[in-house]
């Protein structure tokens, strides 16, 4: 009979715990922060009555050689290539199970390939085009920032949350929903709206560019039906979302 997959446990919140001792029910995350204290872990029998432990978070990089044993006993695993301590806020991140916080990457020399490990340890692989299309020719590899805010390369950076609405379309979603809530007028959901598309204020057909940044700035406080008709279809909403609740 296939093993049945386990739901994520977002509902009920995760143990972090530092010793495998302290392993105990679905929701706990091992933190590691050595290779020797990960051979420990995986040195010790298994017990009779065998489930794999949520989750480990390896602030390293964990050898190719025992990668499959450590898959074995570990629902997700999350490491990373430059050693570092997980901050307060990151383990904070763990717990919660979000993923609008980035740990720590991986990177792959032979292929270029970039990837990002998240709080609820799932990677987001970044495809070289995708870094390409944001810094250009890319001479050196691209690093996560100390606080995991921001992607470098070439003297260059990106918001970590750019990268993650370019490539998760649930993240995506969330996040829209999330920063439309905070949107309290017609001038700031326009501008939020207008940079997520990376529209200019020129490119709004039927519309001359100083009439959207009188709307932006708060000038215009409701504008005509058909000028709230060409601006929601520019930016591919529909008039009452535009003005919903205002």
């Amino acid at each position: 009979m296939p093993r049945r997959k386990r739901r994520p446990p977002q509902s009920h919140g995760i143990r972090l715990v530092q010793k495998p001792a302290d392993l105990r029910g679905d929701h706990c995350v091992l933190v590691v922060q050595t290779a020797d204290q990960l051979d420990a872990v995986l040195a010790l029998p298994r017990p009779a009555a065998y489930r794999r432990i949520w989750g480990l978070c390896a602030p390293f990089v964990i050898r190719s050689e025992i990668l499959p044993a450590v898959m074995l006993r570990f629902e997700r695993v999350a490491y990373f290539d430059l050693p570092t301590q997980l901050s307060s806020a990151q383990s904070q991140a763990i717990q919660r199970f979000d993923t609008s916080v980035v740990l720590g990457s991986l990177f792959d020399t032979a292929s270029g390939l970039l990837t990002l490990m998240r709080a609820d340890l799932t990677p987001i692989p970044v495809p070289r085009e995708l870094l390409k299309k944001y810094f250009g020719s890319i001479t050196g590899r691209a690093e996560l920032s100390a606080d995991g805010i921001t992607l470098e390369c070439g003297g260059k950076s990106l918001a970590v949350v750019d990268i993650l609405m370019e490539l998760d379309p649930v993240f995506r979603r969330e996040f829209r929903r999330l920063t439309w809530a905070q949107q309290a007028d017609l001038a700031s959901r326009m501008r939020h709206l207008r940079k997520l598309r990376r529209a200019r204020r020129e490119d709004f057909p039927g519309l001359a560019a100083k009439t959207i940044a009188r709307i932006e700035r708060g000038e215009i406080k409701m504008p005509q039906r058909e000028t709230l008709r060409l601006i929601a279809t520019h930016l591919g909403v529909d008039v009452d979302q535009l003005v919903a609740n205002l």
